[in-house]
């Protein structure tokens, strides 16, 4: 979900590149984690990624 001021924004779509592998969920993760995604709001498209380290 994508915050401005105090209204929320949800995604129409959200694209996951690896829709051709097996993508299972976990119960922990061990740093540091690349989290990649691209997410439409409309027809704007919203890249970001960054490293979570914990």
């Amino acid at each position: 979900m994508v915050f401005s001021g105090s209204q929320a924004l949800i995604p129409a779509r959200i694209d996951c590149p690896c829709a051709n592998a097996a993508v299972e969920p976990v119960s922990t993760m061990q740093p540091p984690v690349l989290v990649a995604m691209a997410v439409y709001i409309g027809k704007t498209r919203l890249i970001d990624n960054f490293i979570y380290e914990g």
